[in-house]
């Protein structure tokens, strides 16, 4: 054991003892209802965005044992923030100055090397778990510099490299000794040509980099799996770009100077048949656009100016006419007429200059969905309907964002969701429902959780909490189906940090928590009241 770690076992009445963890957050409410048909509604309102709570694990890792290391006097060794596992020297004012550690879970090295005035300095290596060194070389300033080494976990020698303060060409090898990578640094920084390559050889990357930017042709992946080839000039992506998957071109678009789509862009479904197919100017969306079905039937077809929808606009379905309507400037601007695949009429309605009430049908001529429109933007009552007229999604839009209340329902009213939204952002009480009955309650403000949170189980609290700012804050409280607190967990700014209490397996485990580490004095009591003790080591 180490000399950090001090354990006494005595014997202690327990009065009340009152113990508490913090649980994942259960239960989602039912399935919201399916968004009604394509165009030309918004879609179907979004899901509750409660955040889930993580659960602290009962069995925190135990206290970090320190390494074996000296550091130089006026120094003291450290162990660096979560999530990094790295033991470093440091000079008093917490500047990394002489040997670091960083270690795997089990406590085994990982790399080792050295500081000097905060900048990686000296010998370095990295060992496979077995503990052998599979890579080797030297750091002068912050920069790889001399000779490096690969080896297999076995020890072998797979290839070897020189650089001279970060410039040159950087190598790696796969533990069979097949070259996975070699590209060209000038000072640490990517300039050159780079190339990465699979097990059995195949090229898989193939780039070039001017000061740390993707400049001139840039390819990834093979076209028997996914394959990306396009342009990047100082990383910006400009000119065509394709995409392939299985052999077979999937997307191919192109872009301009500042890096915007500009010109012809097309989704294939197969190398005859285009799944979208229409152009960009500078970004935005212009001229004609279709989609088209497996069998190069026309779905869908309508036109753009800068990005905006104008014109007519027509669904098909097998070659059927299901939806016509027109645009001005983005805005829906006429008839729109819905059909069934007998070309029977299911419903019709006219907006004016963007203003009115855009309808959807279902087949029994029922109306599926209804959005109030004013001046081309979404703006009041939302509703989702069942085809037999149930309303199963009721909210308001004001120009075109989600504001105020919004519910989702089953078909026989009984609630599943209830939320507050402002602006486009949650505001206020969100509440998922099971069977009727709450399952998590939280509290939003501009879009972030704010406020309480609690999770039920059969109408009773089994989490409690809060988040401020979207972060975890304050004492969080697991109960037992019985009522009975069952562990107790403190953060702050969303890290666990202050008192902790817990029931494990008929024992109470209590400490403290700083900064997301267990620190000072932990004491586990048993059934028996035996309290056996662990010191920690302070937060750095």
């Amino acid at each position: 054991m180490h000399n950090n770690d001090v354990v006494r076992v005595h014997t202690v009445v327990l009065i009340g003892a009152q113990i508490a963890t913090l649980a994942v957050g259960c239960s989602s409410g039912s399935s919201a209802p399916k968004a009604a048909p394509q165009e030309p509604p918004p879609a179907t309102a979004l899901a509750a965005q409660v955040p889930a709570a993580m659960a602290p694990d009962a069995g925190v890792a135990d206290a970090p044992t320190q390494p074996e290391m000296t550091c130089d006097e006026g120094h003291k060794l450290e162990l660096a923030r979560p999530p990094e596992p790295t033991w470093f020297c440091a000079r008093p004012d917490g500047t990394r100055d002489g040997a670091f550690v960083t270690r795997v879970p089990d406590g085994q090295p990982e790399i080792t090397g050295g500081y000097k005035d905060g900048q990686l300095d000296g010998p370095w290596q990295r060992h496979a778990p077995n503990g052998t060194i599979v890579e080797s070389g030297q750091y002068a300033a912050g920069q790889k510099t001399g000779h490096w080494k690969n080896f297999s976990p076995a020890g072998a020698l797979l290839g070897e490299y020189e650089l001279k303060a970060g410039t040159g060409t950087e190598k790696r090898w796969l533990p069979d000794g097949t070259l996975y990578f070699e590209r060209r640094l000038r000072a640490g920084v990517l300039h050159g040509p780079e190339k990465r390559f699979a097990s059995d050889g195949t090229q898989i990357v193939n780039a070039t980099w001017f000061a740390g930017r993707l400049d001139g042709k840039h390819e990834t992946g093979s076209k028997p799996t996914l394959r990306i080839e396009e342009t990047l000039a100082g990383g910006t992506r400009t000119g065509e770009r394709q995409i392939w998957q299985f052999w077979q071109l999937v997307l191919d678009e192109n872009y301009d100077k500042h890096g915007k789509r500009d010109g012809e862009y097309v989704i294939w479904r197969s190398k005859k048949v285009a799944r979208v197919h229409g152009q960009y100017a500078h970004g935005k969306r212009d001229g004609l656009w279709t989609w088209n079905d497996r069998d190069n039937n026309k779905e869908r077809e309508g036109s753009y100016v800068e990005g905006k929808r104008d014109g007519v606009w027509t669904e098909w379905a097998d070659n059927k006419v299901t939806f016509t309507g027109t645009y001005a400037q983005g805005k829906p601007n006429g008839d729109f007429v819905y059909f069934d695949r007998n070309q029977n009429e299911l419903g019709r309605f006219n907006i004016k200059d963007g203003t009115g009430t855009m309808l959807t049908y279902w087949p029994n001529k029922k109306v599926a969905s209804r959005q109030h429109m004013f001046q081309g933007a979404a703006d009041g009552v939302y509703q989702e309907l069942t085809p037999r007229g149930k309303v199963v999604v009721e909210g308001h839009f004001r120009a075109d964002t989600k504001h105020g209340a919004w519910k989702e329902m089953t078909a026989e009213g009984v609630p599943t969701l209830e939320q507050g939204w402002k602006r486009g952002r949650l505001d206020g009480e969100v509440k998922k429902y099971v069977d009727g009955k709450v399952v998590t309650e939280a509290a939003y403000k501009d879009g972030k959780a704010h406020g309480k949170y609690v999770e039920y189980r059969d109408g009773k609290p089994a989490l409690t909490g809060q988040f401020a700012d979207d972060k975890r804050t304050g004492t969080w409280t697991q109960y037992a189906p019985d009522g009975r607190v069952l562990s107790t967990a403190t953060y702050k700014d969303g890290v666990l940090d202050g008192p902790w209490k817990q029931l494990v397996d008929g024992a109470v485990l209590e400490g403290t928590m700083t900064a997301g580490r267990r620190t000072g004095t932990w004491t586990r009591t048993d059934k028996a009241g035996a309290v056996r003790e662990t010191a920690y080591p302070p937060a750095t």
